[in-house]
């Protein structure tokens, strides 16, 4: 790389290094953007009041999904819910995206509730307390 001045410095280690080469495009966002089973979301509905977010997906992603499984939200900076990984250390795993990956901040541990291999899912409790009430910016 060359600076303002012309004198060629190396990449920083610190984020070129091995363990944050995966992070997508680069150190400053908190998800992996590998080749993922992944799903736009259709619809999203947030009721704070009855303590809820549900997310609509395209039908049948995955039919073996089904329950109550472990999952990874993927927030923006300001806790808008960006998507949901299903069963993230499984083969089954499904990524449901509402926004682009690039707006992904943080990831936060939760369970949520599967029906119809991940054409639903939502969000009870203390996991769509996580997500910021109101419009979401990534649904049109």
């Amino acid at each position: 790389m060359r600076s303002r001045v012309g004198v060629f410095s190396p990449p920083r280690k610190d984020i070129y290094d091995a363990r944050n080469r995966r992070v997508a495009f680069g150190a400053v966002h908190a998800y992996h953007a590998d080749m993922l089973p992944e799903t736009r979301a259709t619809s999203y509905a947030h009721d704070p009041a009855l303590g809820t977010v549900v997310v609509y997906s395209q039908p049948g992603a995955r039919p073996e999904l089904h329950g109550e499984l472990p999952a990874r939200l993927l927030l923006d900076g300001k806790g808008h819910l960006v998507g949901v990984d299903v069963s993230p250390e499984t083969p089954e795993r499904l990524v449901v995206m509402l926004g682009p990956h690039e707006a992904v901040a943080t990831t936060k541990d939760a369970r949520v509730h599967v029906e119809g291999g991940g054409r639903t899912v939502t969000l009870h409790g203390s996991a769509a307390k996580l997500v910021t009430a109101g419009a979401n910016p990534y649904v049109f």
